[in-house]
């Protein structure tokens, strides 16, 4: 990965460059920093969050007098920015052979969609090749949207799972996540392959889990009078007109709305703000995942359209772009 980087400054010629990488890699990136300084360029690195291509930090380096961003860890969304930026993606190197030979002896069904993160996209065609050997048919689909590489799925674009027709579907990676959203998207069942904990997992049991404990936030939003809609800055996230559309609705409704806006979503950010409860219009995650870190009900659009009467419950779906 440092030779990759190392690559791009010199094939930009860019004398103050930016670098962004996600929590994991920070350890690395102050190797880097130093790596990239001896080509006589001034480097700043952002300490900020970095949970996908869609969390760009162009603006703030372009602010910063940057001729280049480089960014780790994620593809490339085709989102346009302020300045040239260069995806470095990761690619792990964990070997998981051993995990899609479990898996296949333990899916039943035929016709398989194979998908993935970023992480292991490049391992696809040899999973592939395993589930082949033991008599399935595998699909790999190639998402219309965001994701770059045939079976890579994101947390906002899960296209790749819903142009792969099949009677169920295997996603290798960690979490839950990534999975529920196929699940919902598709109807069908979910086989995880994790192999960080070498195991496989049927995702029914979370499936159900999750629905209930969105059930409970959005009847616990009936009553709410006050919306706080929630825009990011990012260029990657931002939904405003999504935003003003909701404002629109909730107002035709009978409710209040603010339009909230920040470049980062956080607990932190929203203290002090008078209303009931919030709808998030920037990455899906902060609805799903973060949930719990929020004192008042954090609710995507399509739930908010449920809590409004205007979408029915058994219409569930996840937000995505």
């Amino acid at each position: 990965m440092q030779e990759q980087i190392l690559q791009a400054v010199q094939e930009s010629n860019a004398k103050t460059i930016g670098l962004q990488v996600p929590e994991g890699l920070k350890k690395k990136a102050v190797e880097w920093v130093q790596e990239i300084e001896k080509t006589g360029a001034t480097v700043y690195l952002f300490a900020g969050p970095c949970y996908g291509a869609c969390d760009l930090w162009d603006c703030e380096a372009k602010e910063l007098g940057c001729e280049l961003l480089i960014h780790v860890g994620h593809s490339d969304l085709g989102i346009e920015t302020k300045i040239p930026v260069v995806y470095i993606e990761y690619q792990s190197d964990i070997d998981i052979s051993k995990i899609a030979e479990k898996a296949a002896e333990q899916i039943e069904e035929k016709k398989i969609g194979l998908v993935t993160t970023v992480q292991h996209v490049h391992k696809l065609d040899s999973v592939k090749q395993i589930l082949e050997k033991a008599g399935k048919e595998v699909v790999i689909g190639k998402s219309d949207s965001r994701s770059k590489y045939p079976g890579q799925i994101l947390g906002c674009d899960p296209g790749a799972a819903l142009n792969a027709e099949a009677d169920a579907y295997l996603y290798i990676g960690t979490g839950n996540f990534h999975p529920i959203e196929i699940a919902l998207a598709t109807g069908k069942k979910v086989y995880i392959a994790d192999p960080e904990m070498n195991e496989i997992r049927i995702l029914e049991d979370e499936k159900e889990k999750f629905l209930r404990k969105r059930f409970a936030k959005i009847e616990n939003s009936k009553t709410a009078q006050k919306f706080g809609i929630l825009v990011s800055i990012k260029p990657g996230q931002n939904r405003k007109d999504l935003a003003l559309k909701l404002k629109k609705l909730c107002e035709e409704k009978g409710k209040e709305a603010q339009i909230i806006v920040s470049d980062f979503i956080g607990p932190d950010k929203l203290l002090g703000f008078d209303v009931d409860a919030y709808v998030n219009t920037a990455c899906p995650r902060i609805a799903i995942d973060d949930a719990g870190n929020y004192d008042k009900p954090m609710l995507t659009p399509e739930e908010l359209e449920i809590v409004l009467g205007v979408r029915k419950w058994e219409n569930y779906k996840l937000d995505r772009f």
